[in-house]
C-alpha cells in the first residue's frame, strides 16, 4: 500500500513533527543539552515509523516536497543578510587566521572522507556525504547538498548527509566541553583570560530589535534578494561549476545588507529576517526529515560508522593540536577550540554551548559576594594587564542540601523551573525580553539528573545489549550451520578413514580440533585486537564520558568472558552434533 501526500499534507505533517520535537525537547534534558533541533527529534521518530512500515510491507509513504526548496532558499537568504562587514572588520587579524583554519578544516574533512571511502572501496561521493557538508554545514547544508549528490548518482545521499549531521551534533557537543576543560586545566590558562569588548555586537542587537509591523517589510526584502539571487545563480552556472540554488540569494542578501549599512538609505530589518529564517529552517528540516528513507542506510552501515569515526578523530586532533596552538595557546584559544568542536561537527548553537564554561566559587556569606561584585565592576571599568586572575562573569547561585527522598527533590526542582517561567512571563509583560531559553536563570538537581542519566543510559544499554546479542547469535549460528553442513559433506571421508583403522577417539579429536579452530580463532584475534586498541579506546571514553580506567577494565574483561563462555557452550554443542553426523552413517 502506498500513501501519497500532496504538498499541503506534507508540510502539515512536517509541522506536526516539529511540534512533537518541541514537546520532547522541553521534557528530555539531554536533547536540550546537545542542542538537537526540534525538527530532527520529531523527524527521526517519524522516519523510523516510515522505515518500519516499509520494511514490514505495511505501507510506503510518498511525499510532495516542492515546498522544501522554497523554505531552504528563504533560510539561506536570511543567513546572507547576516554578513556585516563592520562586525567582520572588528575581528581583525584573528578572524583572518580563524578563517584560514576553517578552510583547512573543510579541506581535511573532505580529503579524509574521500580517502577513507576509497580504502573502504565505496564511491568517493558517498564519502563526501560525511565530509564538510554535514559536519561544518549541519542539517541545513546537508539537506541542500543531498539532492545535488543524488543528481550525481549517489542513492540515498540526503539520508546519508542527514544521518551524518545528526551524529555530528551529538559528537560535537560531547567532545567540545572536555577538550576546552582539559586545555584550560592542563595548561593553567585561567590567568591568561581577558575581558571581551562586545559593544559592537550589543549595538547591533539593539539596532535590530523586533517590531511586529516590520515583518512584512522583512519578507519583501527576503523575496527581493531571492529574485536577484536567481540571476546571480544563472551567471555562476555559466562557469561550468555546480552551485546550490541558494548561493545566488545569499550573495544578493549580503550586498543588500552592507549597501543599506554603509549608505543609510534604507533599513535592513535583521531581527525580523532572523525570525523568518528560523521558521523557514524549521519547516525545511521538518520536510527533509520526514522524507528520509532510513532503509537506504542498511548497505552502508559499516562504512558510515567508519567514516564518522574518522571525522571524530580528525576533529579532536585538529582542535587540540592545530586550532589551540595557532590561535595563541591562551584561554581564548582553548575556549575557541571547544567551540570549533561544536561548529566543525554540528552547528553554531553547539559551538556557543561548548564555549559557555563556568566556575563556581562558594563563599561564607553575602558580604563576600558584595566585595566580589565591587571588584568585578572595577575590573570591567579598567581591565588588569598584569596577568592577575579576574572574573569573567558574575552570577548569583543558591545551593540546597535537601533531606528528603528523590521524588520530593524532583518535585521541588520542577517547582523552581515553574517559578522561572512565571518570572519570564512577568518580565515579558514589562517589556524586558529575557530570551526563549531562560538564559538568566538556571537550575539543576542531582536527583533529576540521576533519573535522566539512568533513563538515557538505560536505553543505550538495552540497545547495546540487543545489538550485541543479534550480532553474536548471527555469528555463532553461521559458524554452527557451516560446521554442520561440512559434517554432512565429510561423512563419506570419515567413514573411509574409520574403515581403514581410524578410531572413534581419533575422529573425535580431529573434529574437536577443527571446530575449535573455527570457533576460537576469531575470539583470540578479537582479544589481541582489543588489547592493542585498549589504550586509545580508554582515552576516547575518558575524554567523552569520564569513565574511570578501573571500571572500564572490569567491564571489558567481563564482556570478553561472557562472549568466551557463550562460544564454549556453542562449541560443545557443535562438536557433539558434528560427531553425531559423522558416526550416523556408520550405524
Amino acid at each position: 500500500m502506498t500513501i501519497q501526500l500532496d504538498m499541503y499534507q506534507t508540510i502539515a505533517v512536517a509541522v506536526v513533527v516539529l511540534m512533537l520535537g518541541n514537546f520532547l525537547k522541553h521534557r528530555i534534558a539531554i536533547l536540550e543539552r546537545f542542542c538537537i533541533p526540534a525538527p530532527v527529534i520529531g523527524g527521526v521518530i517519524f522516519a523510523i515509523f516510515t522505515c518500519v512500515c516499509y520494511v514490514t510491507g505495511f505501507a510506503e509513504f510518498s511525499f510532495d516536497d516542492i515546498l522544501k526548496e522554497v523554505c531552504m532558499v528563504f533560510f539561506f537568504t536570511s543567513v546572507g543578510f547576516q554578513a556585516n562587514l563592520k562586525v567582520l572588520k572588528s575581528g581583525g587579524k584573528s578572524l583572518i587566521i580563524f578563517l584560514i583554519l576553517v578552510i583547512m578544516l573543510i579541506i581535511c574533512q573532505n580529503f579524509l572522507a574521500v580517502g577513507l571511502s576509497k580504502a573502504l572501496q565505496i564511491s568517493p561521493l558517498v564519502g563526501l556525504c560525511t565530509g564538510s557538508i554535514p559536519m561544518i554545514g549541519g542539517h541545513g547544508t546537508a539537506g541542500a547538498f543531498g539532492p545535488v549528490l543524488e543528481d550525481f548518482g549517489v542513492k540515498g545521499a540526503s539520508t546519508l548527509c542527514t544521518a551524518a549531521a545528526t551524529f555530528g551534533l551529538i559528537a560535537g557537543s560531547i567532545m567540545g566541553g572536555p577538550v576546552g576543560k582539559r586545555l584550560i586545566e592542563k595548561k593553567n590558562l585561567l590567568k591568561t583570560a581577558i575581558p571581551e569588548d562586545n559593544s559592537l555586537l550589543i549595538e547591533e542587537e539593539k539596532k535590530h530589535e523586533r517590531h511586529t509591523s516590520m515583518y512584512p517589510a522583512a519578507v519583501f526584502q527576503l523575496i527581493i534578494a531571492m529574485g536577484i539571487g536567481t540571476i546571480i545563480s544563472k551567471l555562476l552556472s555559466m562557469t561550468g561549476m555546480t552551485f546550490p540554488i541558494y548561493i545566488g540569494a545569499m550573495i544578493a542578501a549580503a550586498f543588500m545588507r552592507n549597501i543599506g549599512e554603509y549608505s543609510g538609505q534604507f533599513t535592513i530589518y535583521m531581527g525580523e529576517i532572523n525570525d523568518i529564517g528560523g521558521i523557514s529552517l524549521s519547516l525545511f528540516l521538518g520536510i527533509a526529515m520526514i522524507t528520509l528513507k532510513l532503509w537506504q542506510l542498511a548497505d552502508l552501515a559499516l562504512p558510515l560508522i567508519t567514516l564518522l569515526a574518522g571525522q571524530t578523530i580528525l576533529m579532536f586532533l585538529f582542535t587540540y593540536f592545530v586550532v589551540f596552538n595557532i590561535m595563541g595557546r591562551d584561554y581564548d584559544a582553548a575556549v575557541l577550540s571547544s567551540g570549533v568542536c561544536g561548529f566543525g561537527m554540528g552547528a553554531t548553537p553547539n559551538a556557543m554551548a561548548n564555549m559557555q564554561g563556568s566556575y563556581q566559587v562558594v563563599v561564607k556569606d553575602l558580604s563576600v559576594i558584595e566585595k566580589i561584585a565591587t571588584a568585578y565592576e572595577t575590573i570591567n571599568a579598567k581591565p588588569l594587564q598584569d596577568g592577575t586572575l579576574y572574573l569573567l562573569s558574575l552570577k548569583e547561585c543558591y545551593d540546597f542540601d535537601l533531606k528528603c527522598d528523590e521524588e520530593k527533590q524532583i518535585e521541588i526542582y520542577k517547582d523552581i523551573l515553574e517559578s522561572f517561567e512565571h518570572i519570564s512571563e512577568a518580565a515579558d509583560e514589562q517589556g524586558n525580553r529575557m530570551g526563549d531559553s531562560l538564559a538568566n536563570y538556571y537550575a539543576d538537581s542531582k536527583a533529576y539528573g540521576k533519573g535522566d542519566f539512568i533513563a538515557l543510559n538505560g536505553g543505550l544499554f538495552f540497545l547495546g545489549v540487543l545489538l550485541g546479542a543479534v550480532f553474536l547469535f548471527g555469528t555463532v549460528l553461521i559458524m554452527y550451520y557451516k560446521q554442520i553442513s561440512e559434517g554432512y559433506e565429510d561423512q563419506d571421508r570419515f567413514n573411509i578413514l574409520m574403515k581403514v583403522g581410524m578410531t572413534k577417539k581419533e575422529v573425535k579429536q580431529t573434529i574437536n580440533s577443527q571446530v575449535l579452530t573455527v570457533f576460537f580463532m576469531p575470539l583470540i584475534m578479537a582479544g589481541i585486537h582489543l588489547a592493542f586498541a585498549f589504550p586509545m579506546i580508554q582515552k576516547i571514553l575518558m575524554l567523552m564520558s569520564g569513565v574511570e580506567a578501573k571500571v572500564f577494565v572490569i567491564v571489558t574483561i567481563g564482556c570478553y568472558l561472557v562472549f568466551a563462555l557463550f562460544y564454549v557452550l556453542v562449541y560443545v554443542v557443535t562438536s557433539k552434533s558434528y560427531y553425531t553426523i559423522i558416526t550416523s552413517k556408520e550405524k
